[in-house]
């Protein structure tokens, strides 16, 4: 198994993963020394329609364990599936559960990942608004918060840096409220209780 010596994870490490089967963003977090964060990985794969269902799922699942092992983060958030949604839910549960199926299968802690923080919640916590409808606030607040230079079709890496940074401040909260906004404040705090009662996966 990848990760049986559990030892092995950094606990200065976080990653984030918004999956999908067309275009999955990966981003790794680190703290560093001075307690701020470094965005020190980033990824992103495009899937299409002219490549059958098992070359799909198989580049899906290949990249994101090979994204995991080499970092071997202290933990993993995901995005959780967009409930109110109509359209390609099934799809996205195919997603998942291939690729959380193998992280666990090769020895990922099953409580080190975590499927709580919803598309409105993340939402919420980067613009203030967890019914945001465009793409561009978000990226705005990656860049400005990490100095980076995403665009707008990066959005999927945006959301994945998001997810990550959440999954920190979940983890830090004490350490990082007083840098928190209100409304961030509140979508943390909610997530924290949502994993006191149990729920992760």
């Amino acid at each position: 198994m990848i990760f049986e010596n559990h030892s092995s994870l950094d606990h200065r490490l976080y990653v984030g993963l918004d999956l999908s089967l067309t275009s999955p963003g990966m981003a790794l977090i680190r703290e560093k020394d001075d307690n701020t964060i470094q965005v020190i990985d980033t990824k992103n794969i495009k899937t299409t329609k002219d490549e059958d269902w098992f070359t799909r799922h198989t580049r899906v699942r290949e990249a994101v364990m090979e994204f995991v092992f080499m970092s071997r983060p202290r933990a993993i958030f995901v995005e959780n599936y967009s409930f109110g949604s109509s359209n390609g839910r099934e799809i996205a549960g195919e997603v998942h559960g291939n690729v959380l199926y193998k992280l666990i299968e090769e020895g990922y802690p099953q409580d080190r990942i975590f499927r709580v923080i919803a598309p409105t919640r993340l939402k919420k916590f980067a613009t203030g608004k967890g019914n945001e409808k465009k793409k561009r606030p978000i990226v705005e607040f990656v860049n400005k918060t990490f100095g980076l230079n995403l665009r707008v079709k990066d959005n999927d890496i945006a959301d994945a840096v998001v997810l990550a940074f959440m999954g920190y401040c979940m983890f830090n909260y004490p350490k990082v409220e007083h840098k928190l906004k209100k409304y961030q404040k509140e979508t943390i705090t909610a997530l924290i209780e949502t994993v006191k009662e149990g729920y992760s996966l």
